[in-house]
């Protein structure tokens, strides 16, 4: 009894069988269990079975699965696989460093400040209300905006974006301009005063030009 070879139409596994006992009826691929039709031997003839080549895979670099090595996406992970992904992770990251608020500068008022409390370290109150008052302000610049906060038991917050700044101004005094301490004064398009004040800062210069190069900055 002889037996007929053919391949399965589904995963293309090459099968023999019984020519007399199944030929032209249904069987199961032990393979992938697909339905496949035993054919004659005078199909066999006319008809020679080809076997297709598999195709050409690759491992995706980014998630291990197998791929076509003709991909240009991974259909598992979603990732390109030339350089748009490179291009596409570039701009996120410069986009993400801009939105990021960065601290320039943090400070408080300078001990010099208090030069004329503590000349009267006789008296206790004006020593302790220097110390009170230092401890509750803090002047804070990042590249988005200037904040001065205030208060011991209550607080204020006084800020104004760093695009808003119409005016700096600095202030000395004849000690601060002997000890390098004074007070930067800033004022925005809003409004026609001082809204922010960073009173009695060491190197108020310095302060006022870190300022004005957020201020420039933001205007760009």
């Amino acid at each position: 009894m002889a037996d007929i070879k053919f391949n399965c139409q589904h995963c293309q596994r090459s099968l023999k069988a019984p020519e007399e006992k199944l030929r032209g009826q249904q069987i199961n691929c032990p393979t992938c269990k697909g339905t496949v039709q035993v054919p004659d031997c005078r199909t066999l003839q006319q008809e020679p079975v080809t076997t297709v080549p598999p195709k050409a895979m690759q491992d995706c670099p980014f998630c291990g699965e197998q791929i076509l090595l003709s991909a240009i996406k991974c259909k598992h992970c979603g990732e390109f696989l030339d350089d748009r992904t490179k291009q596409t992770k570039t701009v996120n990251t410069k986009k993400t460093e801009t939105s990021i608020e960065e601290t320039i500068y943090l400070g408080k008022p300078s001990w010099l400040n208090y030069f004329l409390h503590f000349c009267l370290f006789m008296l206790i109150l004006p020593v302790l209300l220097a110390f009170i008052d230092r401890h509750g302000k803090v002047f804070t610049l990042t590249n988005k905006r200037v904040i001065c906060k205030s208060g011991f038991l209550s607080q204020q917050i006084h800020e104004v974006g760093t695009k808003d700044i119409r005016n700096i101004n600095v202030k000395q005094g004849i000690l601060g301009r002997l000890f390098g301490f004074g007070t930067v004064e800033i004022a925005s398009a809003g409004t026609a005063g001082v809204e922010v004040s960073f009173e009695g800062i060491a190197d108020p210069i310095r302060v006022r030009d870190l300022i004005r190069k957020e201020k420039e900055n933001a205007e760009h």
